[in-house]
């Protein structure tokens, strides 16, 4: 008799690692978790996600499948054959397009607010125009280069090249009014 004894490697599962590729992912996204055993060439026979609330596994002919459903954040691990847990991963799931719609909708909400900051403003400033507009504008009279009299013509006395100043100017520097023009 020949008596070969077969003495061969244990394949019995002994650890797992899932590798699942990134840390971010939209909630629109499926992945693959790329799941390495030790041995190589052990089986797992079943394969669950850890508990979560962002995440589903689907594992059918060697393939561990991720489906996001909610987003936020998760430590998620896989545990193989009952009992063999994976390393655990710390991931976070977004809603790009739900981010994108709410930057839009709040960069929508600034430009109206500037638009609207920017309407009370020429508001003010027509509104500050018209009661300008409304009062009554300081009269203007005419000095001459010498003389004490102001005088509401600049061709009153025969001045020769008057000044026009306000009233209150001419008041102010002693000026009195002419008795023929005012």
């Amino acid at each position: 008799f020949l008596v070969f004894i077969w003495i061969g490697s244990d394949s019995n599962l002994q650890s797992i690692n899932a590798d699942f590729g990134k840390d971010t992912f939209d909630i629109n996204e499926t992945v693959e978790i790329k799941i390495t055993t030790t041995p190589e060439d052990a089986e797992i026979e079943s394969l669950k996600l850890s508990e979560n609330s962002i995440a589903k596994l689907e594992y059918k002919d060697g393939k561990a499948i991720l489906h996001f459903t909610n987003t936020g954040n998760a430590t998620l691990f896989l545990t193989a054959n009952e009992t063999i847990q994976s390393n655990a991963k710390h991931i976070t799931v977004i809603d790009k397009e739900a981010e994108e719609k709410k930057k839009a909708e709040e960069e929508a909400a600034r430009k109206a607010e500037e638009e609207k900051l920017a309407a009370e403003k020429a508001e003010q400033e027509r509104l500050a125009a018209e009661q300008a507009a409304a009062q009554p504008q300081e009269p203007m009279v005419w000095i001459p280069a010498s003389g004490s009299k102001y005088h509401s013509n600049s061709s009153c006395s025969g001045m020769n090249n008057p000044t026009q100043v306000t009233l209150s100017k001419a008041q102010s520097m002693g000026y009195e009014p002419c008795k023929r023009c005012h």
